[in-house]
């Protein structure tokens, strides 16, 4: 460019050069602190280094957050939360408390009058007090007060009302779970934040203690949930319950290769997921999945770009 007898040399900042195939999406579940503390500064220097526009977005993180937790001890704050939005990570829904959608199976026959059940509490999680659960054997049901949960033993602040056998299971009630769901959409809004997207606690009702009906609530409430374990997803998964792999010690960076390998050769979403770690080895997991994309051209992205990918193109209502 010439300019009053001056050239100038324009140059764009760098940036990298993406395909069209694969997508990949780093998620942190919780809203633990280290979020903003270690995971914010590892993603914006190894973005940095890959491009020269600020805020640089070679990488960005889906937050999936207990909103309940929001502000308390060793959890984000709502300004932490903002500002990782500004920096276009996506904020979705782990429910408004770490609570499971979960069946889970009686192990004894529980008589009428008891105040104790014998359940199989394995994948059974956090229990937190104001959510509604029944007992039911899928034809029938008793909505149950529980007092507390632990060691294959729910014990009940009411008597049973009538007998439940082996084959009976306690899970939350249908208000029960729309009050887990929609509780963390509502508390999401009324930050400003639309929130399109769950991702199931432990697994629980989505792969673990299945339950079908949690599943077609999350489908209802949600344009998608990551709720299984596997290496890929192409256009035939269930967009309710996406597959992902967690960041520990038995990913190796050879797994990590072969999947990022077969998300572009096939153009399939890869899906990777920690909870704010603070330590070396995970950060440095991190690191090696975004060079390993860029090196590859694999965008990272949100989870409403997976869907956009998974469903060829649909707009989010």
């Amino acid at each position: 460019m010439n300019w009053q007898g001056r050239t100038f040399n324009w140059q764009l900042p760098k940036t990298p050069s993406y395909g069209d195939s694969g997508l990949v999406v780093i998620d942190s579940d919780d809203g633990w602190r280290g979020d903003f503390t270690h995971w914010r500064p590892t993603i914006l220097a190894k973005s940095a280094q890959y491009s020269g526009w600020y805020p640089p977005k070679v990488a960005v993180v889906c937050l999936a957050l207990n909103t309940a937790n929001i502000g308390r001890d060793s959890y984000l704050s709502w300004d932490q939360v903002h500002a990782l939005r500004g920096l276009g990570w996506e904020i979705n829904s782990h429910g408004r408390h770490h609570v499971d959608l979960g069946r889970h199976p009686l192990t004894e026959t529980a008589s009428a009058g008891a105040q104790e059940m014998k359940v199989d509490t394995t994948w059974f999680g956090v229990f937190v007090g104001g959510y509604e659960y029944i007992v039911t054997d899928g034809a029938n049901y008793e909505t149950i007060d529980i007092n507390a949960v632990g060691n294959g033993t729910i014990t009940l602040n009411t008597p049973l009302q009538s007998s439940w056998g082996t084959g009976s299971w306690v899970e939350l009630s249908e208000q029960g779970k729309r009050d887990l769901l929609q509780g963390a959409i509502d508390d999401l809004a009324a930050q400003g934040i639309l929130c399109k997207h769950h991702v199931y606690t432990y697994h629980v009702g989505s792969e673990h203690a299945y339950n079908p009906e949690s599943v077609e609530i999350v489908g209802q409430l949600f344009l998608s949930g990551r709720g299984r374990s596997g290496d890929l997803n192409d256009r035939s998964v269930d967009i309710r319950n996406l597959r992902s792999r967690l960041l520990n010690d038995s990913l190796t960076t050879a797994t990590i290769d072969a999947i990022l390998d077969e998300c572009v050769l096939h153009d399939k979403v890869a899906i990777f997921y920690g909870h704010g770690e603070t330590s070396e080895v995970r950060l440095s997991q991190l690191e090696y999945i975004i060079d390993g994309c860029v090196r590859r051209g694999i965008r990272i992205g949100t989870h409403t770009d997976a869907w956009r990918k998974l469903t060829q193109g649909k707009t989010p209502e």
